[in-house]
């Protein structure tokens, strides 16, 4: 399978796993942003936890 090159490398926020947004099972809209997943059981995981799989950056 040719994967096209022009396609953002995006990661599953629960597994880390490489996707792209055509290669997702699932996505999922959290805060004004679009999150995909490689499978449900991945989506299911974040919804029930969001903040546990957002990065936070700390401001010094």
């Amino acid at each position: 399978m040719k994967r096209n090159t022009d396609e953002a490398i995006l990661k599953d926020p629960v597994c880390n796993m490489q996707l792209s947004p055509s290669s997702a099972i699932e996505e999922l809209q959290y805060q004004n942003r679009t999150y995909y997943f490689c499978s449900e059981l991945c989506q299911k995981a974040f919804i029930e936890d969001p903040e546990k799989y957002i990065p936070h950056h700390h401001q010094p």
